[in-house]
């Protein structure tokens, strides 16, 4: 949100802090120059403050906060006018395009309530940008192509991380771009720490991993945004499973600006409602789900292997035909009799070179429908794979979620996808559908 109204950090932390001493519950949007692009360094900040119930907030109270932004470090002018007092034509003004700067605390609980339930007394609702600049930290986005080309990627250095390298809440380092040392220190800024939380900003922006002690130092790329808790009293772990919610991720999906290519800010991040437990109970939290996420990883890396295995095999048999030479040169195939008899004994000619006797060649559009015409109605809330979480190893996607249908093709359980398009058709991108229910 700061990068949009050309804030330093220390300047909107002493508003915030000021907002909040002086107009505790008040809601206050940001309108004017510094939200429509026409702004500089020192223009005027506007500001508009809304009470829980829309009335007029007390006089003195207006004063006191005036009063205390004039005392403070802050180098320009900011105009707070009050909601209530304001003619109807300036609401519908500032309506057309305005910035939240600071949710009112009626807000947090109706939304986080809306969102959840009803919360334990000691469970406190607030806004993921609060709860960072809380502890010092914020919500940054990644450096802009203008900062990095495709040019400045090596073959070894440091890992940058993109947004087709984010999988459900862990780094996906296969395939992963990388700067040299010297790019790394230019953009020391971007660099992630353990305990940050990177999303996407395009495409699947539910999607968000964990920086774990591996990852310390490595860059959010182009295209990634960057929470930093700091030193409040967040812990990164429950933060990361709380973002992987249902009801958050959907929260994020509808809230990010595009119909067919979603795209995510920070300010978008930094209004996404958020829950913080005491801390003994966010720790409690984060070991039960970090134990079977854990397992869940595990597990993952096992069936790794035993796909590893079974591409192995396939190429033995159905590439190399390995049975079909052992039986020609008169050896044994290693295979039980049940099986070995399902190969021939002789090769003939084809027209892409040595096939196995009696198995027949033909086109893939004689045994499988290519792109079946299923129809989807426009804006039909559909399961919805993207790209990046099209597996390059094995056949099971990372995740997937629901969307409402722009483009594409519908695909059912039994479905084979294929990416079309390179990078990914070289990469072998391809899943199985067999996660729908």
């Amino acid at each position: 949100m700061a990068d949009r109204l050309h804030l330093l950090p220390k300047h909107r932390r002493v508003l915030d802090a000021l907002l909040r001493k002086h107009l505790p519950g008040v809601e206050v949007w940001a309108y004017g120059s510094r939200v429509n692009g026409r702004s500089h360094d020192g223009s005027d900040l506007d500001l508009v403050l809304r009470a829980p119930d829309l009335s007029e907030i007390p006089s003195s109270q207006l004063w006191e906060f005036e009063e205390a932004i004039r005392e403070s470090n802050i180098p320009f002018l900011v105009e707070a006018r009050d909601w209530a007092r304001l003619p109807e034509r300036f609401h519908q003004e500032i309506e057309r395009e305005y910035v939240v700067v600071l949710v009112g605390s009626e807000d947090r609980h109706t939304e986080c309530r809306q969102l959840f339930g009803s919360l334990p007394e000691d469970w406190e609702a607030t806004t993921l940008g609060l709860a960072c600049e809380r502890g010092g930290g914020d919500i940054q986005t990644g450096p802009f192509g203008s900062q990095l080309h495709a040019s400045d990627y090596v073959p070894a250095g440091i890992p940058s991380i993109m947004p087709q390298n984010i999988g459900d809440n862990r780094i996906n380092t296969e395939g992963i771009a990388r700067i040299t040392p010297e790019d790394a220190n230019r953009l020391r800024r971007y660099l992630v720490r353990e305990g940050d939380i990177v999303y996407s900003r395009r495409g699947d922006v539910e999607r968000r991993a964990l920086i774990r002690g591996l990852e310390d130092g490595w860059l959010c790329g182009t295209g990634c945004l960057r929470i930093r808790f700091g030193e409040g009293g967040v812990d990164p772990k429950y933060a990361s499973y709380f973002l992987g919610h249902p009801s958050i991720r959907e929260w994020i999906t509808r809230h990010a600006h595009g119909a067919t290519m979603r795209n995510l800010n920070t300010s978008i991040l930094s209004a996404c409602p958020f829950v913080v437990p005491p801390r003994g109970e966010q720790r409690a939290i984060a070991h039960i789900l970090g134990t079977l996420d854990d397992k869940i990883e595990m597990n993952r890396r096992m069936n790794e292997t035993l796909e590893a295995m079974a591409r192995a095999l396939f190429k033995s048999w159905f590439v190399d035909f390995d049975p079909v030479r052992a039986k020609m040169e008169g050896r044994g195939t290693g295979l039980p009799r049940a099986i070995a008899d399902f190969f021939p004994n002789e090769f003939v000619d084809s027209a892409i070179g040595e096939i196995p006797k009696e198995w027949p060649l033909k086109a893939l559009e004689e045994v499988a429908e290519i792109n079946p015409p299923r129809r989807l109605r426009r804006a039909e809330v559909a399961p919805y794979l993207d790209m990046a979480n099209m597996p390059t190893n094995g056949h099971t996607p990372m995740s997937w979620t629901e969307r409402p249908f722009g483009s594409g093709v519908r695909f059912v359980n039994g479905d084979t996808l294929l990416a079309r398009i390179t990078p990914c058709l070289e990469n072998g991108k391809t899943a199985y559908v067999a996660f729908l229910g």
